[in-house]
């Protein structure tokens, strides 16, 4: 199901393969505390997150399709 998917995925279980990560924020919305559907993972050095990039990019996970890339500043 689409809640297992994830789950597995915003815990960082999948991320945790390439490497150690610092950080994992979990966008949610302010009002029903719902997922946004969209997560930022720091790891603790570059190599990790590029070989993320390179492995989970475009990566169909169950219901999902992961879209991996290096965050851009925000435009707001």
């Amino acid at each position: 199901s689409s809640g297992v998917c994830r789950r597995c995925v915003f815990e960082g279980d999948l991320f945790k393969k390439v490497g150690p990560i610092e950080r994992v924020f979990l966008a949610k919305d302010r009002t029903t505390k719902a997922s946004k559907g969209f997560a930022f993972v720091t790891y603790r050095d570059r190599s990790s997150a590029e070989q993320a990039i390179s492995q989970f990019n475009k990566l169909r996970l169950g219901c999902l399709i992961l879209s991996v890339e290096w965050a851009q500043p925000s435009t707001r």
